[in-house]
């Protein structure tokens, strides 16, 4: 999509554009949700600053979580994991 080094705004506005749900480790990005208002839905994770091996381990454990908050439910606009 070569968004890699784009600012936080331009890959939210993209992401509202086309139609993308949105996995976020980035704080910023909540700011967003206040500001700009929701893309479909956002997961955010909270104190995921560490190495992507234990990011990716931990969200494989909360796999059917994320299935189900990003599959057909529309009710909910936002979820929060909080790792460690």
């Amino acid at each position: 999509m070569g968004l890699d080094n784009s600012p936080d705004t331009t890959i939210w506005r993209y992401a509202r554009r086309h139609g993308y749900d949105v996995l976020i480790k980035d704080e910023d990005f909540l700011r967003l949700v206040l500001s700009e208002g929701f893309p479909l839905r956002v997961g955010a994770v909270q104190n995921a600053q560490v190495p992507v091996v234990k990011l990716a381990e931990f969200l494989l454990t909360r796999l059917p979580q994320l299935r189900e908050f990003l599959g057909a439910q529309t009710e909910f606009g936002m979820l929060l994991l909080r790792l460690g």
